[in-house]
């Protein structure tokens, strides 16, 4: 059965950033606008670092995508989880790909979005060794079209020598320009964020 709530820590967060993140968002650059909006409040009001705002917001984001499109061949992949943040090493999340198979997700919240995500500089081989060691989750060698790893980020996609070199086309990447094609202007998908996180406000009130 397809996960219907979300599991992730961000939603225990207060109404106020909660609800502040989604509010109005149609497109991923309302979402983004949002997002930097709250991690400021966050960081004047709270003290806390507010690029683990923004990545918590957009790991929160990623699942409730991956909640609302379980059949979508253009994502792959179902039955999503987050990470434990004790095991967290490379890989945020857990899911299975079309085939059934355990998938590793890793997530990257970045505010250039012009930018390409390299493997030296943002970490990104702890995605396939953390995956391997920690899940036994490894490449299909045989079908390189078979992805059991992927990285979603707001960031333009991976680079060239990762994405060729290093990963060897084996890494589904949704970069900016990919999540905008799933999300812009799909309002059943916002609305329906903005349903789950009412029912989450909803329920907290209540208890």
């Amino acid at each position: 059965m397809f996960k219907t709530q979300p599991q992730h820590d961000f939603q225990y967060k207060s109404s106020k950033y909660l609800n502040g993140t989604f509010d109005n968002c149609y497109t991923m650059k309302d979402f983004m606008k949002n997002t930097n909006k709250m991690a400021r409040e966050w960081e004047k009001q709270e003290g806390y670092d507010p690029d683990k705002f923004k990545g918590d917001a957009f790991e929160f984001f990623i699942e409730l995508l991956l909640i609302l499109h379980p059949n979508d061949s253009r994502v792959g992949i179902y039955d999503y989880a987050p990470n434990s943040r004790a095991n967290d090493n490379g890989v945020d999340g857990l899911a299975k790909n079309f085939k059934r198979e355990e998938a590793a997700i890793q997530i990257k919240y970045r505010t250039r979005t012009d930018k390409a995500l390299s493997s030296n500089e943002n970490n990104l081989a702890n995605l396939v060794s953390s995956a391997m060691t920690d899940f036994d989750i490894i490449m299909d060698r045989e079908d390189h079209k078979n992805y059991r790893h992927f990285i979603f980020t707001t960031a333009d996609g991976l680079h060239w020598y990762t994405d060729n070199e290093v990963f060897k086309k084996r890494v589904k990447c949704f970069g900016l320009k990919q999540l905008k094609k799933l999300v812009d202007n799909n309002k059943p998908f916002w609305d329906s964020c903005r349903e789950i996180i009412q029912q989450i406000t909803d329920k907290r009130n209540a208890s």
